[in-house]
């Protein structure tokens, strides 16, 4: 058994999946493309002088609401082919627990929505005094040392670090 040699050697030809390279091609791209189109049709963003909703999902809606002041900063971001085309990326950096970064890609006219955004966070924050200050009540003196004593009262001088780890759970 020593002199055995081999006559030949293969395997089977990829012809047996000349269908499926066919769906490939055609079919899988198609629907692909046909839900990247929904999803990019059914997203839709609201900016009011309050919040900015945003609305989207082709079978399942979410809809979800950041309100403006609490908007710490803006940015846009735009790659060479965005600049092309007029397009950017405006990058909102929240205070919002859940949503701590908006990012709302491929907006036409996406600087002059930034200057938008950033005079509307503005105007809000006014309106609902978001500041530093907002631990001083009326009337009171806004320098550090009253801040730190209206904090200081604000705290419960029993609690212990135990305390609040058991408030973390």
């Amino acid at each position: 058994m020593s002199d055995e040699t081999t006559q030949w050697t293969g395997s089977p030809s990829q012809l047996q999946n000349l269908g499926w390279f066919i769906a490939c091609v055609l079919l899988v791209p198609i629907p692909w493309a046909i839900g990247r189109w929904l999803t990019t049709r059914s997203t839709v963003y609201t900016l009011t002088d309050q919040r900015l909703n945003t609305r989207r999902g082709v079978f399942t809606r979410i809809t979800e609401d950041l309100e403006l002041y609490r908007v710490r900063d803006t940015k846009v971001e735009q790659n060479f082919f965005e600049r092309m085309f007029g397009l950017g990326e405006v990058i909102l950096y929240t205070t919002d627990a859940s949503t701590p970064e908006v990012r709302l890609a491929y907006i036409k006219g996406a600087v002059p929505l930034r200057e938008t955004l950033r005079r509307l966070v503005e105007a809000r924050r006014d309106l609902k005094r978001v500041t530093f200050g907002n631990y001083v009540r009326p009337g009171e003196a806004a320098d550090l040392k009253s801040i730190a004593g209206r904090m200081a009262s604000l705290l419960d001088p029993s609690m212990s670090w135990k305390d609040v780890d058991d408030l973390r759970k």
